[in-house]
């Protein structure tokens, strides 16, 4: 299922090839003064390979896979997927996805420690070639 979800990330991008190790997608927060940006990166391998960056962040975080259901069948059409990664450590919080074939919409994080839910958009206009423009080349 990850496999799908990573073809379908590398189709609205505009990809020909195969689903390489580098599939990201960019977002940035909702409702705030402020938006967060961060990468999310879903490697082509073990769910523990993939990571999220922030912007104003200390460098990779990295998100195990907890579970992928389907919440909807389509009959003409992919059907809908609600995937989880989980923050590995103690205080690791949770990223929900929601998405339909190439498209998501919905993606937020739920903070362990409150259960506060950030939501967030995909932020299209920061989708480099192989990372999030934001992300500096140095990293």
């Amino acid at each position: 299922m990850l496999a799908l979800t990573l073809a379908a990330m590398a189709v609205a991008r505009g990809a020909t090839a195969a689903v390489g190790p580098d599939d990201f997608r960019c977002f940035k927060s909702v409702g705030q003064s402020q938006p967060v940006r961060l990468e999310f990166v879903l490697a082509d391998g073990p769910h523990h390979d993939s990571y999220v960056v922030y912007e104003h962040g200390h460098g990779k975080i990295p998100v195990t896979q907890v579970e992928m259901k389907e919440l909807a069948a389509a009959p003409n059409g992919p059907a809908e997927f609600r995937t989880r990664w989980r923050e590995t450590g103690p205080d690791g919080g949770e990223y929900v996805m929601d998405s339909q074939g190439a498209v998501v919409y919905d993606f937020r994080y739920i903070r362990k420690r409150d259960g506060k839910v950030f939501r967030f958009e995909e932020d299209v206009q920061s989708s480099g070639e192989h990372r999030c423009t934001w992300i500096s080349t140095g990293e």
